[in-house]
């Protein structure tokens, strides 16, 4: 009788090891790993002038994986400054990216992923081995609203009050979700092709702001821009 106990005690103990495991090689290959201040420095270039002058360094951070690069900066002390680069989305066409309304995101979770900054607004949950190799689709749940959108030949973007946004990919993939647990957050999303390299570009605060000013804090090609608005 003490053999089988002990025998069954090993098995549990093997058991809790072999999960414990599985989930530290899936963190390894899949996770993001935090670098701070160097990696983020290294895409200034995507940044105005006086954008560069604004920017508190010390809360400039980077979270690098294979597939992609999360760089988070904070302007004025109020403006969250977002720039991902995803190394998949490099011969993707702006136009075949599709920016959906009203899409029910109440069921998305990942069983397999990470959270980036999950203490912060919005938090942003990651799909463990994500890829857009079948392109980009941006949704937007019910509570969100887009006053604004405009676009040139370079890039695409919108502006609104955003409560949940999910990036999936056009086989009804779901990869990464941004979840701004304080309510409604003006955020202005911008995705940029820059010859073979891809970007979404971001700024979010608290209070409303005028996206026409804040995309100036991003060193864009200056074109002509199609707006349209919901207002």
């Amino acid at each position: 009788m003490k053999k089988v106990s002990k025998v069954i005690r090993i098995a549990v103990l093997v058991g809790i090891l072999g999960y414990a495991a599985y989930f530290i090689l899936d963190f390894v290959i899949f996770g993001h790993s935090l670098v701070w201040h160097t990696k983020a420095k290294e895409y200034y270039w995507l940044l105005s002038k006086s954008a560069k002058k604004r920017i508190d360094t010390f809360y400039s951070l980077s979270y690098v994986q294979r597939h992609d690069v999360y760089n988070y900066y904070l302007l004025d002390k109020e403006y969250y400054v977002v720039i991902w680069e995803f190394q998949d989305m490099r011969y993707s066409d702006l136009e075949d990216i599709a920016i959906k309304q009203n899409a029910d995101l109440t069921s998305v979770k990942f069983t397999r992923g990470e959270t980036l900054d999950p203490d912060l607004s919005p938090s942003i949950s990651i799909a463990y081995g994500f890829d857009f190799n079948d392109g980009m689709n941006i949704l937007l749940n019910p509570a969100s609203k887009v006053d604004t959108a405009f676009a040139t030949s370079d890039y695409k973007a919108f502006y609104g009050s955003i409560n949940k946004m999910l990036l999936g990919n056009d086989v009804e993939r779901q990869m990464i979700l941004f979840d701004y647990s304080n309510g409604l957050e003006y955020s202005l999303f911008i995705l940029y092709k820059q010859k073979k390299r891809f970007f979404l570009l971001a700024v979010m605060a608290d209070d409303p702001f005028d996206p026409m000013r804040m995309i100036k804090v991003f060193n864009l090609p200056q074109r002509h821009r199609s707006v349209y608005t919901n207002r």
